[in-house]
């Protein structure tokens, strides 16, 4: 299972990055595959990966098969990060199937993390009366890193004076805390609900932590959500990044964002090509994973045709690779 899991993450992950015939043989060899592996958490991980690019009978039958694997897993929290993602992709009756199962849920975490992926598709009233709830348990949980990591998931679900008291604790935590990641997460999940000083304080917090790679990722989930100074301040802490991947990565983030993308794209190209010729001397494991995983090779970054061509090259190689 775990070769050929890997080799279905590949190719699910590749597909949409393919044209016209290529695009859908790959995804219908996914399918077929994916439905052919047994019922767990691997195998529902690949089918909700495919839900997005399925249609019809082929559809339906990956959404059955995920509701197989989540009644074989037990786990909450494990069943929880499987549904939050199926959500956006589900009708209005698989919707109530994930309210209902909601409902039952025990852990803190895994409820919390469940209704804020389900709070845009719920009615206002059912949506206001559910999440106030939540609210005054997460306030109530003793541990900080338990409590800020709760209170910053709910935050941008909440409105009005709900709202400001979950921020207002969220920067009262964050104040207290050591842990830079568990800082750094919290408040780039609240830093867009922010204005004046409270903003600036915050981002200023996330911009000047030193770990590289909790930047990078800070940098990217915020990107689309900042303007003005806030997105200058953004942009200038992208560029100090010294190792070229995170660099280009956070670059790459602000692209859509910004009016002046010639000049953006040529600082990611030359951090490419440095990063290219490193990848050279490395695995064809790592050179894929690279592939997969970054914005980097992206169609905003190179042509569609370009990009095609690269993919399928990959796809006739993984196919005589061995992946053990």
């Amino acid at each position: 299972m775990r070769e050929e899991g890997a080799y279905l993450r590949t190719l699910i992950t590749l597909a949409p990055r393919l044209e016209d015939e290529q695009h859908d043989q790959a995804l219908i060899k996914a399918f077929e595959a994916v439905m052919a592996l047994p019922r767990e958490w691997a195998s529902a991980q690949l089918l909700v990966a495919l839900v997005p690019y399925l249609t019809d009978e082929r559809r339906d039958e990956a959404v059955a098969g995920i509701w197989e694997n989540v009644q074989e897993l037990r786990d909450e929290r494990l069943q929880t990060l499987i549904l939050e993602l199926l959500v956006p992709h589900l009708n209005e009756d698989e919707l109530e199937r994930v309210k209902q199962f909601a409902a039952g849920v025990k852990d803190k975490q895994a409820s919390t993390q469940l209704y804020v992926a389900l709070a845009p598709r719920l009615l206002v009233e059912e949506r206001d009366v559910i999440l106030a709830g939540i609210l005054r348990d997460s306030l109530g949980e003793h541990e900080d890193d338990a409590r800020i990591y709760l209170l910053a998931m709910l935050a941008p679900q909440l409105h009005g004076a709900h709202r400001a008291q979950a921020l207002a604790q969220i920067l009262a935590l964050a104040r207290l805390i050591d842990n830079e990641q568990t800082r750094v997460e919290a408040l780039v999940k609240v830093i867009p609900l922010l204005t004046g000083k409270q903003q600036e304080s915050a981002l200023r917090s996330v911009l000047t932590i030193s770990n590289q790679l909790i930047l990078t990722g800070a940098l990217v989930r915020l990107a689309p959500q900042l303007s003005g100074d806030a997105q200058k301040q953004a942009i200038q802490a992208a560029q100090a990044i010294q190792d070229e991947w995170f660099r280009a990565q956070a670059l790459i983030a602000f692209l859509p964002t910004i009016s002046d993308r010639t000049s953006f794209l040529k600082l990611i190209r030359t951090a490419m090509v440095r990063i290219l010729a490193v990848l050279q001397s490395t695995t064809l494991q790592s050179v894929l994973q690279n592939f997969l995983r970054s914005d980097v090779f992206k169609p905003s970054i190179l042509s569609p045709t370009i990009l095609g061509a690269i993919t399928w090259h990959i796809i006739e190689i993984c196919q005589e690779w061995s992946w053990q």
